[in-house]
């Protein structure tokens, strides 16, 4: 089996512990965390639903 990796990707893997491809989805991890975070601090948004007693008076109107 030939090795494909190069020699500075083998000496980055032994002095940090991870590989290159770790490296490389680091930012991606920190991303979804802001947008977890993000979207847990914006205040929930009020759905536009009609009121039962609206919904009850219509029911009615259209049962005529």
């Amino acid at each position: 089996i030939k090795n494909v990796q190069v020699d500075s990707e083998i000496a980055l893997r032994e002095s940090t512990g991870l590989i290159l491809g770790q490296w490389l989805s680091i930012p991606f991890i920190i991303w979804g965390i802001w947008l977890i975070v993000a979207a847990l601090r914006r205040p929930a948004e009020q759905a536009d639903t009609p009121r039962q007693s609206e919904m009850a008076k219509h029911y009615r109107q259209k049962k005529k």
